[in-house]
């Protein structure tokens, strides 16, 4: 669904024109507009001038999960996937395993720091890419293994670099923050967070970071001090999979048991009462014009 500001607009499975989809689980908008779809089960599809196209087997897509996607300053769209990395730039797939040095086949998520440098979080810890972003003469092995402190190889679903410089990694035991001057820390539930499982991370315009939680809610970092938001808070769901913040500054959190909205001082949940097709959402992404798309579990888009 798309939420336009002022209600839901559903695009469910009878609207892709026979493509086989499976249920959303990342959603991204390139810079010309094109909306790109994660499916586990159907594929990637992109939507663009109201044209559904499915990236396949067919298209060089060997993958049945699509983690999350972006797009680099070369206009290359970079595909996190359980079988490797894929990188889709003119028209080519071209796909990157272990083989190629990543440290596990499943990759979960990427990003690109204030240098260029492309970083991806795996099932078995995280690692960066080292060729040449043109994907000309690349050498075999040219992604290459970074190691987090104690040799922490746990699930990276979530990376982020942050206005300050400051490089954080979402793990299945905590957060690790590697600060511009290269110190780290890490923080888990002991330390004050509402849960281990960082899902997602998003840094809102005063520079807090908030923290996605698939085993227990929602945290902010504020400074050194967090907060911990859990059920007693409003939460509906405390299994948070991902979140962002919109123009007017409201959060949105997609759980399995409804989408909410959280306007600094409370949450809002909204389900198929308010018009979404199913209560279970697993991303959200905002869009250029101001809307917010999610992703529910049954598949197709919501918005």
């Amino acid at each position: 669904a798309r939420f336009d500001g002022m209600q839901f607009k559903v695009f469910d499975k009878d609207m892709f024109a026979g493509l086989s989809v499976g249920y959303t689980i990342s959603l991204y908008e390139q810079r010309n507009g094109a909306l790109w779809m994660g499916t586990r089960g159907g594929g990637l599809i992109r939507l663009e001038k109201g044209i559904y196209t499915l990236f396949d087997s067919t298209k060089g897509l060997y993958a049945a999960e699509i983690w999350s996607l972006l797009e680099d300053r070369a206009g290359t769209l970079w595909i996190a996937t359980g079988n490797g990395v894929f990188a889709y730039a003119n028209g080519r797939m071209r796909q990157f395993t272990k083989a190629n040095g990543l440290p596990h086949q499943i990759v979960y998520s990427l990003t690109q720091d204030r240098v260029g440098t492309l970083w991806l979080g795996t099932q078995q810890g995280l690692c960066r890419f080292t060729g040449d972003f043109s994907l000309l003469n690349l050498p075999q092995q040219c992604f290459t293994v970074e190691y987090l402190p104690n040799n922490d190889t746990t699930d990276v679903h979530a990376i982020l670099h942050d206005s300050k410089g400051t490089f954080h990694v979402g793990t299945r035991t905590g957060l690790w923050s590697r600060s511009s001057g290269g110190v780290w820390r890490h923080l888990s539930k002991q330390d004050g967070l509402s849960g281990n499982y960082v899902y997602d991370l998003h840094e809102d315009r005063a520079g807090s970071l908030w923290i996605a939680l698939f085993d227990n809610g929602l945290s902010r970092l504020v400074g050194s001090r967090i907060e911990a938001y859990n059920r007693a808070d409003g939460l509906v769901n405390e299994n948070t999979l991902s979140l962002l913040e919109d123009r007017e500054g409201n959060y949105w959190l997609a759980t399995m048991n409804g989408l909410l909205r959280f306007n600094g001082n409370r949450f809002v949940a909204n389900t198929t009462n308010d018009g979404l097709s199913k209560n279970n959402n697993l991303s959200v992404c905002p869009d250029s014009l101001g809307g917010v798309w999610m992703g529910p579990l049954a598949g197709g888009v919501s918005y």
